[in-house]
């Protein structure tokens, strides 16, 4: 297959607050490749990691041609995807939707903090520009936490390997993305580390299932019509009868003769006069049968049943998005009931030095983007936790912890120090809301903003 050309090896991925790298797996192809058929066009699509020297680890996508199982090695379109030159992009899985428009999952991560290993996707629609992933990035949760235990002995260094991004079958339009990150440090520091999993989901809008097309069916209106049908009526004729007159009946004379001989005497016989009678016939009259005809009837169209959205961020002043539209401050939409729409942010959000915001939810428990579809007037609201960055440091002849890190607004924090040999720890000096200047250790800060602590010593 001809794709372009790369020269790393893939260098293990670093993470914060740690030497402990992760995987890259880089020799072979990543979970899954995906089988797509759009119109006529069939296609593989798939995802390896690479890197170039002394760059990130990025993922290389391709859209490979197999229409009528002919494997074609030239790519439809390719790209090694790299937004910037920051972060580490790695563990890719990537899926097409029934449109065409494609998306792809990563972890990313970098060696400084708070850039622990975390979830991101990004994507494509069917009609972008050939060999680019235009679509804004999305992070679909922040890690808080790198992997820093031990598996059988050994420092852990395998991250994500059934990561999957898949198309949800119901209606061809909605990805599914899980893969794994760390909500805490300790659940990363622990022997083995205790992962957690996320599973997101998302779609791009315009895309929809195919609806079947009702085919409208005409109604038949018999219509009786009465037609009379004459009765056939028989009209009697007289007929006389004819009455036989009388005829004299001649008297015969015997006379005497030697050999007698009878004389014939002739009666008439009454004859009876036929006369013709008709029979009445009635008459036959053709009675259409009544014809069903089709009639057209108009059936009224509703007005959609609408419904009041109101969308926003606690603590207000927070980007999200609706519909692949940016906003920053609360918004009102009016939409159709049930029609689907994606609502999204990001995470974490800076909020200037020493500040950000970190997703904790959405206030319907949707993914960090998801799709909605209210049936009624609805608020959907993106709540985040403030976090302040600590800023540890230590003077020649010791050392403190934490580390520097994020934390949650208003925690306790607990802060150590430790002389090297021949020292001895003289104190603290801090500055910040909540930040603590004296000689307790451990001492006590409360993170009521950005904080710094240094830690001093002296022989």
């Amino acid at each position: 297959m001809v794709q372009t050309s790369y020269t790393g090896s893939g260098t293990a991925v670093p993470q914060p607050n740690t030497t402990n790298t992760l995987d890259t797996l880089f020799d072979r192809m990543m979970q899954k490749v995906q089988y797509r058929k759009v119109g006529t066009a069939e296609s593989l699509w798939v995802v390896h990691d690479v890197q170039n020297t002394s760059q990130t680890n990025r993922p290389q996508w391709a859209q490979i041609n197999v229409t009528g199982g002919t494997i074609s090695t030239t790519a439809v379109q390719q790209q090694i995807y790299a937004p910037d030159t920051t972060l580490h992009r790695w563990m890719g899985s990537i899926a097409a939707d029934i449109q065409g428009n494609v998306a792809l999952g990563y972890s990313t991560s970098n060696g400084t903090s708070p850039n622990f290993p975390s979830i991101a996707y990004s994507g494509r629609l069917a009609g972008d520009p050939l060999n680019t992933l235009p679509q804004t990035e999305i992070q679909l949760v922040a890690g808080l936490g790198s992997q820093t235990g031990t598996c059988g002995g050994s420092a852990c260094t395998r991250w994500g390997d059934y990561a999957s991004m898949s198309v949800d079958p119901s209606d061809g339009c909605t990805f599914w993305y899980t893969t794994e990150y760390y909500t805490s440090q300790a659940d990363g520091s622990t022997n083995p580390p205790i992962w957690s999993t996320r599973i997101g989901s998302f779609k791009f809008p315009g895309c929809a299932a195919p609806t079947p097309t009702p085919t409208p069916t005409a109604t038949a209106t018999a219509t009786a019509t009465a037609t009379a049908t004459p009765t056939a009526t028989a009209t009697a004729t007289f007929t006389p009868t004819p009455t036989p007159e009388e005829s004299p009946t001649p008297t015969a004379t015997a006379t005497f003769t030697p050999t007698p001989t009878a004389t014939a005497t002739f009666t008439p016989t009454p004859t009876a006069t036929a006369t013709f009678t008709p029979t009445p016939t009635a008459t036959a009259t053709f009675t259409p049968t009544p014809t069903a005809t089709a009639t057209a009837t108009a059936t009224a169209t509703p007005t959609p049943t609408t419904v009041t959205i109101t969308v926003r961020t606690n603590p207000i002043g927070r980007t999200f998005s609706v519909d692949g539209t940016t906003y920053s401050s609360q918004q009102q939409f009016t939409w159709v009931a049930g029609s689907s729409h994606t609502i999204a942010t990001t995470s974490p959000q800076s909020g200037g030095s020493g500040v950000q915001y970190v997703w904790k939810k959405w206030s319907d428990h949707g993914a960090i983007s998801h799709v909605v579809a209210p049936t009624t007037n609805k608020n959907y609201t993106a709540v985040f936790q403030t976090q302040y960055f600590l800023t540890m440091s230590a003077g020649p002849g010791g050392t403190v912890q934490p580390a520097s890190g994020w934390h949650n607004a208003g925690a306790s924090v607990a802060i150590k120090a430790k002389a090297n040999p021949g020292f001895t720890f003289v104190g603290w000096v801090g500055s910040g809301t909540g930040s603590y200047t004296g000689t307790n250790n451990p001492g006590s800060i409360i993170m009521n903003g950005p904080i710094t602590e240094m830690g001093n010593f002296s022989p």
